[in-house]
């Protein structure tokens, strides 16, 4: 049984009907699909949680239009994912990042259209099989709305606003991918703005028990919600069928409330821990355990020193060693509040040379993260400027940037090229005296662009990379161990 309250606010409730359905949240399948987890949580996990911690790899895909713009900013996405991991340390779930970030340059994906078989299929050619997916986009676009988060049931992706990005945003769509509900179930049949009245179900779980795994979220311990308001104010009071006072825990992570300390029942992170254990899960479990140590110590800057001039153009950027560092967030602007021209790099070493567009003063600074460690927001060297004054004589018109790193090397050569289309690109390796030692003919994508260079056999010294697109090139030098 359940009961059904009519609101006659259908204006003002409009938007949480339409969000009931643009969460992807088909109820039949979805309704399946907590079934099969709560019953792997009932054979597999008898004494509740448990207590090993489960490590989840992630693959951010960070979303810009075609011509790079509007896009999520990488600061914002490591504080995402450390308060996330925050909300799911007591479900037992640590989420790390999967071979660094995933920059997409794609108009028609950021103004993502939830039932165009397009962006369904330029989505999942840029997935990565062995990690939850999760795209940062400048619009969701549904039927009956605009929603903050997207879960997408047939490709088993999530998709984020990114001006709302958020770890309630996020949190709540990856309660969504492992088969949470929310705790109110919303009768749909209604015409979009119209006045008729609005008919919702209420879960009356925590006061009607005979009733709890059969309405709503099918959970138990999460409490009745009528989500009348949203807002985090004292409720109307309101009584199930049995008579009983509701008592509506508006900071439940999947509920539509925007309250602080946010949080899921032990109930739900069973259910999540059970969707864990499914055979279709098997592409997120693995052996790898990340580096999770935690990072206490920010980067000292070494070079090029503060308020220095440097006639180079590309640069060099130097910093200390972090210990339990595995990765650098360099941000560099022309403003010292980084909001003029920003460029966000990362790397695995305590340096990077990055090529600058003009002759003028920069600013920089330098944050250590790991992999699943990224509670690093207040660990970011102090700013240092330069001023460079050798114009970039750049040629090659549609890449916008490209850098070596690390340089100097003892491995592999890396190139980081940002292109603003598909271009067919010659790269060389040539020795100081002018002899060609190595040629790689390599094709990118818009966006950017990693590309790996071997240098077996090749004496330690200083050689010259140049990059070539038709009749255009560009040099850099790199420094081998």
């Amino acid at each position: 049984m359940k009961k059904i309250i009519v609101l006659f606010l259908a204006l003002t409730f409009s938007f949480f009907a339409q969000a009931q359905n643009t969460c992807g949240i088909i109820r039949e399948a979805a309704v399946q699909n907590i079934l099969q987890s709560k019953a792997l949580a009932k054979k597999y996990l008898t004494n509740g949680l448990p207590e090993d911690e489960k490590y989840i790899p992630i693959k951010f895909h960070l979303v810009g239009d075609t011509d790079g713009q509007n896009r999520v900013t990488v600061p914002k996405v490591l504080q995402t994912l450390c308060e996330v991991n925050q909300e799911f340390d007591d479900v037992g779930f640590t989420f790390y990042i999967k071979d660094d970030f995933h920059f997409i340059d794609n108009s028609v994906i950021n103004s993502y259209s939830y039932s165009s078989s397009v962006v369904h299929n330029l989505c999942a050619a840029e997935l990565d099989s062995q990690a939850i997916n999760i795209f940062i986009v400048k619009d969701i676009i549904a039927p009956l709305g605009t929603p903050l988060t997207v879960y997408d049931p047939t490709g088993d992706w999530i998709v984020v606003k990114n001006s709302y990005l958020n770890k309630l945003a996020a949190s709540h769509g990856l309660g969504h991918f492992f088969s949470l509900l929310h705790p109110f179930f919303i009768d749909m049949n209604y015409t979009v703005g119209s006045n008729a009245p609005i008919t919702m179900e209420i879960d009356t779980s925590s006061t009607c028990a005979q009733n709890c795994e059969t309405v709503a979220d099918l959970i138990c311990d999460t409490p009745p919600d009528y989500i009348s308001i949203h807002l985090c104010t004292n409720l109307p009071v309101q009584y199930d069928y049995c008579g009983t006072e509701i008592h509506t825990m508006q900071n439940n992570i999947m509920s539509y409330y925007t309250c602080d300390n946010q949080a899921f029942t032990t109930g739900q992170a069973l259910v999540m821990q059970g969707d864990y254990l499914k055979p279709s899960r098997d592409y997120i479990r693995s052996n790898y355990i990340p580096n999770s140590n935690i990072i206490t110590q920010s980067p000292t800057l070494v070079s090029p020193a503060n308020h220095s001039t440097v006639a180079a153009n590309p640069v060099t950027l130097d910093w200390s060693d972090v210990p339990y560092t595995s990765m650098y967030l360099v941000e560099i602007s022309k403003s010292i509040n980084f909001s003029i021209e920003p460029q966000f790099f990362i790397t695995t070493q305590s340096e990077l040379t990055i090529s600058l567009n003009d002759a003028d003063k920069y600013h920089w600074r330098v944050t250590p993260f790991n992999e699943a460690y990224t509670c690093t927001e207040g660990l970011a060297s102090i700013t240092w400027s330069f001023q460079n004054t050798v114009v970039n004589t750049s040629e090659i018109l549609d890449i916008s940037n490209w850098a070596l790193a690390p340089n100097p090397t003892d491995s592999a050569i890396r190139l980081t090229i940002q292109s603003r289309k598909k271009q067919d690109l010659i790269i060389q390796l040539i020795h100081p005296d002018g002899r060609l030692l190595s040629l790689e003919n390599k094709t990118v994508i818009p966006g950017l662009n990693q590309i790996e260079l071997p240098q077996d056999n090749i004496a330690s010294g200083a050689y010259i990379i140049r990059l070539i697109s038709g009749k255009a090139s560009e040099c850099r030098k790199i420094i081998i161990n």
